[in-house]
């Protein structure tokens, strides 16, 4: 994780870094980028993965032959290109690169839509995976696909997608997945209770999805059936190709998964949320010690209902997957639980993650195994660390923690423990305007700093932001979470939330900063938000939201006509409204988080100069 995208949220899986090479912008003309090399279609010879291509001559040698693309090879002075058996007319006659539909052979290709229309015939792409992967073969139909990526330029996404049939499993994640039980495109539960699996693509097959749970009529207690005692034979020809596992199961079905799971050779990332609440809760004797994990390197348990006695069945197979797994870097797992680390010592993240919320001894003694390696600790909000002293080993590399003010005693957040950290994330709780916030020491080091959870009613000193700054005088970035839960309307609350904002210009090192706002619900708000921010140092971004950060509802509200009080082309890189809209019927998508402006704040924010608008 690089030290600018910290803050950031995280998915639920993690990806080891990959070294990318930068691509060569040369002064002439870059036609396209073939295998991570560069064409200079302005003369001359270029060197592409070792071969000469003259570009005045008849034929492009590359590996001997002409030019090879994704096993294919292309006639660059013809007028044919030839890509899966197929010839595309590229002297724009038959190829609508910028409209929809690409004409191959009289075969209308739909790029943007799901159906392929060969023959006045539509052809299903969810399933009949030999079209979709002709038509995505077409290096013009790639071309349309690369355009929506979220990457600077076309060659950038060749130089990635080196090869089509591998790359693009990934780029088409949702169609070329196979998913279990919940979605009928791929597998239902009732074709898990069948005896002969469904036919499938395997090379369509590296990430897998299962969801222990099915609303067909009459399928219950089917599923329980189907996972545990089909499920392994229906991913026995996969079983070396599938990179992710994401599973979503029962007790049961979770210690079965030694049965299978020592096949999985290329499995690099496995996320498990175990549903405590599920009816049958026996526990099988599965231990299995020829299970070996060689490539997995993310592992993630979470489980639904917070049961002790059941954690402590499944604490058994938790352990028998860390001791197959060597090269594990990071691990998600609920605290409380018997576990070594002993056989995984290159752990770079680990994270504590309990649903309940309460006090709890976090068993911190099972990190002396991977103190040297671990870069980042993660404790979740529902943590509460008992109090007493905390034993923590010295964790020379690690560079990120993130913690519960509660759990930052004196006794936890020392200095000499963490000689490196750089990078803090605090849940500003209750108890951190009555405690002393600077701890008795500073913290120079700290330069990236999370505030989550600071409610702004509970404020009645600005003293209390003061002590943040007193405590850690170097910070450079800024991710600040503000949560205001009920109307700023009184002039003296405005105010005083604009002079708490103010404080954070004590930072004078500040590079860049974002502020997330939750039920920002008039423009007292916004305006006392905006002011309070403005002479901040760095860039500087803000969100509002009408509800809070996962909450996506337009309301129409009445909103004052608002003032001019900032001066022009204030360095805002970005100023957001999420939640405000002239519809109270109108939803935005789900998981979409799209900003949705009612006219007032319109009219504001072009009043303000502001970006984006």
């Amino acid at each position: 994780m690089s030290e600018d995208e910290w803050w950031l949220p995280s998915d639920s899986s993690y990806t080891s870094d990959d070294e990318t090479s930068d691509l060569d912008e040369e002064a002439g003309d870059v036609d396209r980028d073939i295998n991570g090399g560069n064409v200079d279609v302005n003369g001359g010879n270029v060197d592409v993965n070792g071969g000469n291509v003259d570009v005045n001559g008849g034929n492009v040698d590359v590996n001997g032959g002409n030019v090879d693309v994704n096993g294919e090879n292309v006639d660059v002075n013809g007028e044919n290109v030839d890509v899966n058996g197929e010839n595309v007319d590229v002297n724009g006659e038959n190829v609508d690169v910028n409209g929809e539909n690409v004409d191959v052979n009289g075969e209308n290709v739909d790029v943007n839509g799901e159906n392929v229309d060969v023959n006045g015939e539509n052809v299903d792409l969810d399933r009949d995976v030999d079209v979709m992967t002709r038509a995505l073969m077409n290096t013009v139909v790639l071309d349309a696909i690369f355009a929506c990526f979220d990457l600077p330029d076309l060659k950038s996404t060749r130089q990635v997608c080196k090869e089509w049939n591998k790359a693009g499993v990934h780029a088409l994640a949702i169609r070329g997945v196979i998913t279990v039980v919940n979605l009928k495109k791929m597998w239902t539960c009732c074709d898990l209770s069948d005896a002969v699996p469904p036919e499938y693509d395997t090379n369509l097959a590296k990430r897998v999805i299962v969801m222990g749970e099915c609303s067909c009529p009459g399928s219950l207690g089917l599923v329980d059936h189907a996972l545990s005692e089909n499920f392994p034979k229906f991913v026995a020809p996969i079983q070396q190709v599938v990179e992710e596992m994401v599973l979503t199961v029962d007790v049961n079905f979770f210690s079965n998964l030694p049965r299978f799971l020592d096949n999985f050779i290329n499995l690099n990332c496995l996320s498990v949320t175990i549903d405590l609440n599920s009816r049958r809760q026996e526990v099988l004797d599965c231990t299995n010690p020829s299970v070996q994990l060689p490539s997995l390197k993310s592992f993630i348990l979470k489980y639904t209902l917070y049961n002790v006695a059941l954690l402590r069945r499944i604490a058994p197979i938790q352990q028998l997957i860390l001791n197959s797994a060597p090269k594990l870097e990071f691990v998600t797992m609920p605290p409380g639980l018997n576990t070594s680390l002993e056989n995984c010592p290159n752990i770079k993240i680990f994270e504590f993650v309990a649903l309940k919320e309460g006090t709890i001894n976090i068993p911190f003694e099972i990190l002396e195994p991977i103190k040297t390696s671990l870069q980042e600790l993660l404790l979740s909000s529902q943590l509460k660390i008992a109090s007493g002293i905390v034993n923590l080993p010295l964790m020379p590399n690690l560079t990120t923690l993130h913690a519960p003010f509660s759990n930052v005693l004196p006794s936890f957040l020392q200095r000499d423990i963490f000689p490196n950290l750089k990078h803090l994330g605090l849940l500003l709780d209750g108890s951190w305007r009555t405690r002393n916030m600077t701890l008795g020491d500073q913290y120079p080091n700290i330069e990236s700093l999370h505030l989550k959870g600071l409610n702004f009613l509970k404020i009645s000193d600005k003293g209390d932001i003061s002590r943040i700054l007193a405590s850690f005088p170097s910070v450079k970035k800024l991710n600040l979470e503000l949560e205001m839960v009920k109307n700023v309307k009184l002039y003296e609350r405005k105010i005083l939330l604009r002079d708490v904002l103010k404080i954070f210009e004590g930072w004078k090192d500040l590079v860049r900063a974002h502020v997330e706002v939750t039920y920002a619900e008039n423009m007292n708000v916004v305006e006392a938000v905006l002011s309070g921010i403005r002479a901040w140092r760095g860039q500087k971004s803000v969100v509002f939201h009408r509800f809070d950060v996962n909450t996506g509802s337009p309301t129409k509200i009445n909103m004052p006509k608002p003032f001019l009080f900032l001066p022009p082309k204030q360095q805002f890189s970005r100023v957001e409204f999420h939640g405000f809209g002239k519809s109270n019927l109108v939803q935005p998508k789900n998981e979409e988080r799209e900003t949705i402006l009612e006219e007032a704040i319109r009219a504001f924010a072009v009043k303000n100069e502001l970006p984006g608008f």
